[in-house]
């Protein structure tokens, strides 16, 4: 498996000069995705795929001012809902912020349904979508906090700031936003594997001998 996967690094990296570091991860029906993080000057975008090319899901992070980074996008490909996709692409993303620990990251709580989603025409009610965030980003780490509960007592949310963490882009103030700490990890959940960081519980599947996908 390791030839095949190095193969596919190795294209990745050959075609863009911006990916900085190579991730395998396996989901919940021990499938393996290969995913590339990829920095572009204030940008972190990490992409995962299946070895065979298909798309499984991707996350984009830009770094602002005042110690704060926007979540801009966290997003699952259908087939691959409720496999663990989007919480490997965290466990990366965690990888990829070691030098913004303290900073802040916060972005719009808007679970709503992308044009991918409606173009398999599936239709998911607004209560199951807001269900299945919540669960998201509290497994990970994050915060859902409106901006009226914040506004009565700012002094229980010390590190966070109306301005900074609530004003988002050209549409004002968000009345909800997903937000936490970046935190310093003492040990990240990678193993480096001949340039490739390999999560922890797929690397039994690496070393399998290759094989036909």
């Amino acid at each position: 498996m390791k030839k095949q996967l190095l193969s596919i690094a190795n294209s990745f990296r050959r075609n863009d000069n911006f990916i900085s570091d190579i991730f395998v991860f396996k989901d919940k029906k021990d499938r393996l995705h290969i995913a590339y993080l990829r920095k572009i000057k204030s940008m972190f975008s990490i992409h995962s795929y299946l070895l065979t090319g298909q798309a499984t899901g991707y996350i984009n992070v830009y770094v602002n001012p005042n110690n704060r980074l926007y979540l801009a996008t966290v997003y699952t490909y259908q087939d691959f809902r409720g496999k663990g996709v989007a919480t490997n692409l965290n466990d990366i993303l965690n990888y990829a912020l070691q030098d913004y620990v303290g900073y802040v990251i916060r972005g719009n709580y808007n679970p709503t349904q992308l044009s991918t989603d409606r173009d398999y025409n599936r239709q998911v009610s607004e209560e199951e979508l807001d269900k299945r965030a919540r669960t998201f980003y509290k497994s990970v780490g994050f915060e859902v906090l409106r901006v009226k509960d914040y506004s009565k007592d700012p002094a229980a949310y010390p590190q966070y700031s109306h301005v900074d963490d609530f004003i988002l882009g050209e549409d004002g103030v968000s009345k909800e936003i997903v937000v936490k700490v970046v935190k310093e990890e003492e040990k990240l959940p990678f193993i480096n594997i001949e340039g490739i960081q390999v999560k922890n519980d797929a690397v039994n599947l690496v070393n399998k001998e290759d094989e036909a996908v």
